[in-house]
């Protein structure tokens, strides 16, 4: 069963009779014939109809469905709004922009006014530098309204601001929203590609994806797919490369930035793995293995502070090998001098294993050198 819908008219409905107008509707709900709503109950033998993973639903499952007399409409007489922002004009006017969240006219524009919210401060960022933005919340702080703040802070009237937004925005993400089909469509077909190991034709069509979308950086995105090509034919430079591209677009999927600062540091890198892994804690804070390496990569290029901070972090974690952590908190501090809470640590790392070793032979090196030897 499908659910029919009748999606707002665009243009307002007139009656006349001879040059007198009848009747005026304002974009009827009901002044289109009934579409696709894309919500459906379905039966387990629909998938009868679907080939495999590259097959749109909306095409040919659904028109052999409806040609064998197996599809039904549930006739769905209240609101309903296809969320194509950018084409039907979704956005509010900059001085407008805060009734999207206290009063919204229509399902998910909370969403929508967050993404016009986050599009605005990018805007803004790229036009006139970090800055402004800290200024207009200096601004925004003294209980401005936001039409003051954009002539105080951007000497501009707010209606021109919002045509300036509009026309940055189109160039920004115009071409996306235009090869939107094309681009989901050709974006299964590379990952049946990748699923078959085709590598030299995910690699060229991977290219075209991006291109397409290059903000795409969600499950199944295009920069993975070339990354684990180019792993496969033993490229990896190029997949650091195509990684590096990937982290730069935020993405945040923890496996694949661990896999980059993998391949960086494989490839003597270490800084470049460090800092990587460095990014990702801000993403995923609460992974000790994380910590516990980066610590390393630290502590391997002397910057004790880092490696201070990230071997504190195991500790609070309260992991399994308590020994081990204490001690690499220990040795951490002692690099930077601070003995005391060194010694501290060394207590605490053989008070969990009295018998180890590291620990021992640590503590003797503090005290002869507290001694002056």
């Amino acid at each position: 069963t499908l659910t029919a819908v009748r999606p707002p008219a665009r243009f307002g409905h007139l009656e006349i009779h001879g040059d007198q107008i009848s009747v005026f509707d304002e974009k009827p709900q009901a002044g289109e014939g009934w579409i696709n709503g894309a919500f459906f109950v379905i039966e387990p033998e629909v998938f009868d109809y679907i080939d495999g993973d590259t097959t749109q639903f909306e095409k040919e499952p659904l028109s052999n469905l409806a040609r064998d007399g197996q599809l039904m409409a549930y006739k769905h007489h209240g609101f309903w709004q296809c969320m194509d922002t950018i084409r039907d004009k979704k956005l509010l006017p900059v001085a407008d922009l805060d009734r999207g969240f206290i009063r919204p006219e229509y399902p998910m524009q909370v969403i929508v006014s967050y993404y016009q919210a986050g599009r605005i401060c990018d805007y803004i960022k790229s036009r006139w530098g970090a800055d402004k933005l800290l200024d207009m919340v200096h601004s925004f702080a003294q209980l401005k309204t936001t039409p003051e703040v954009i002539r105080q802070n951007l000497a501009m009237e707010p209606e021109e601001f919002d045509k300036q937004f509009i026309e940055w925005l189109d160039k920004d993400v115009g071409k996306t929203v235009a090869n939107f089909d094309k681009w989901r469509t050709s974006l299964k077909d590379l990952a049946q590609q990748a699923k078959n190991k085709n590598y030299d034709e995910v690699l060229k069509e991977g290219e075209e994806v991006r291109q397409l979308y290059p903000d795409y950086v969600y499950p199944a995105n295009p920069y993975e797919f070339m990354a684990q090509a180019d792993l496969a034919k033993g490229n990896k430079q190029a997949a650091i490369a195509i990684l590096t591209d990937y982290e730069k677009m935020g993405g945040r999927d923890p496996q694949a930035l661990k896999q980059l600062a993998s391949l960086e540091e494989e490839l003597g890198k270490p800084a470049d793995a460090a800092a990587t892994l460095d990014r990702l804690n801000y993403i995923y804070p609460v992974d000790e293995e994380l910590h516990r390496h980066l610590g390393d990569l630290w502590f391997a290029r002397n910057n004790f502070k880092g490696a201070i901070r990230e071997y504190g972090a195991v500790v609070a974690m309260q992991p399994l090998d308590k020994a081990s952590a204490q001690y690499n908190l220990a040795r951490a501090y002692f690099a930077a001098g601070q003995k005391d809470m060194a010694e501290e640590h060394l207590l605490a790392s053989l008070e969990a294993a009295p018998g180890f070793r590291p620990a021992q032979k640590l503590l003797l090196q503090l005290k002869d050198s507290n001694e002056g030897k």
